[in-house]
């Protein structure tokens, strides 16, 4: 054990040293504020205020020495980022606002994008509800003419998906196959407090109940967490490392202590149209711990090591005729135990050191930027009792959110 706990630990300072110079971007961004401009040189542009964090490509577009009021702004660039709906309160009619172009606007503390559109009175506040949505990274948007949010109202955003999201709540009916139909709730939290420059950390906890009758978690984790961002180019690196926590089932007969890190590479959102967005990450680690007990050995199999890897893909389409946005995101994860573990498949439970594949796909119809309904399939296992599920199809509600700073 003390082995592997020193593994994390060298892991955790390498990859912490070497993207150590990483410009401060948590590559995930709260929208404060959206307004139209109404002086000169900006009259008739969109003014978006962000919260602390910047995407760090915006920081290098080249500034404009010429375009100057006190603040300093970049030169106007083309840009497929953003979307700007329109809806008039006197018809209902929806359209999608041209975007032209783009500036940055920079002075101390204060971070802002300002957006050159074709028509400014298709965004006049008295007479249409606008939303402009960022078509980037966690796809943050604000409703045009709010007042500035509050700090405390800018800590979480809509999240991805589940493994993006701090704050995720599903209900749904369970649909497997090979037994009747039957309620589940899929739920976590966390809270990050940040360290500045060096990342954030805090605490998580999960839990999973799927009985008709009995709401105690199926399984529970626990534990500590860190977060550090890095940019690398137009990609983001994720570190993610829980130093300590636990694994356990709820009738207690798989209980782990366990340590893992591991690292996201994030690529850039391609778009398809003013609407639609996409992007994929990669994802590669390990987990490490103790084994105190599982369901074939009282006394557990003491120390062990998997390997840990996946993919994620994420697609999100606004301005649809029914809700503000139909989500899909699929996430794949496999581990690979060096040591035997206990596996469970068709009732027969064994060790084996076989991959341990689990594949989440969903398609969430969003009510609001983080609230609808959810069709999900799943298949595969998932720590401790590592119990393989040949396929699940679930309906329900979903609820996702993500921490921003």
């Amino acid at each position: 054990m003390t082995k592997h706990l020193l593994k994390t630990v060298v892991f955790i300072l390498i990859a912490g040293n070497a993207f150590a110079q990483g410009k401060p971007d948590d590559l995930k961004y709260s929208l404060m504020r959206a307004n139209l401009g109404k002086a000169p040189p900006l009259a008739g542009w969109i003014a978006i205020s962000f919260g602390k964090d910047f995407p760090t490509s915006y920081q290098k577009i080249p500034v404009d020495p010429a375009f100057d009021d006190g603040m300093t702004y970049s030169k106007e660039v083309k840009t497929s980022d953003w979307l700007v709906e329109s809806v008039e309160l006197s018809t209902g009619k929806s359209v999608v606002v041209p975007v032209l172009g783009m500036r940055v606007g920079v002075r101390p503390e204060d971070y802002s994008v300002y957006l050159k559109i074709t028509n400014p009175a298709a965004v006049d506040a008295a007479t249409h509800k606008v939303r402009v949505s960022y078509m980037s990274a966690n796809y943050p948007d604000v409703l045009f003419g709010e007042p500035k949010k509050e700090d405390s109202k800018a800590h979480y955003t809509a999240a991805k998906g589940k493994d993006d999201a701090d704050i995720y709540l599903a209900g749904n009916v369970v649909a497997a196959n090979g037994s009747k139909s039957k309620y589940s709730i899929d739920a976590k939290f966390g809270y990050l407090q940040s360290l500045g420059g060096s990342g954030a950390a805090g605490f998580k906890a999960t839990f999973v109940s799927e009985t008709a009758t009995d709401i105690d978690p199926d399984s529970i984790t626990v534990g500590v967490t860190y977060r550090k961002p890095f940019v690398l180019g137009d990609m983001g690196l994720v570190l993610r490392a829980d130093p300590v926590g636990g694994e356990f089932d709820r009738e207690g007969d798989n209980r782990n202590l366990l340590s893992s890190a591991n690292v996201k590479l994030v690529f850039p959102s391609a778009h398809f149209g003013p609407a639609q967005s996409a992007t994929i990450d990669l994802v590669s680690g390990f987990e490490t711990g103790n084994n105190y007990e599982n369901s074939l050995a009282p006394t557990g199999i003491g120390g062990f090591w998997r390997w840990y890897g996946g993919a994620g893909a994420y697609l999100i389409a606004k301005h649809t005729p029914i809700f503000q946005a139909i989500n899909f995101s699929g996430e794949w994860r496999v581990r690979v135990p060096e040591k035997a573990e206990v596996f469970t498949r068709n009732s027969n439970t064994f060790l084996t050191t076989k991959p341990r594949h689990h594949v989440d796909s969903s398609v969430d119809f969003m009510f609001s930027k983080a609230f609808g309904i959810s069709v999900s399939y799943e298949y595969g296992s998932l720590p401790p009792s590592f119990e393989y599920i040949a396929g699940k199809v679930t309906a329900g509600f979903k609820w996702k959110l993500t921490q921003t700073r």
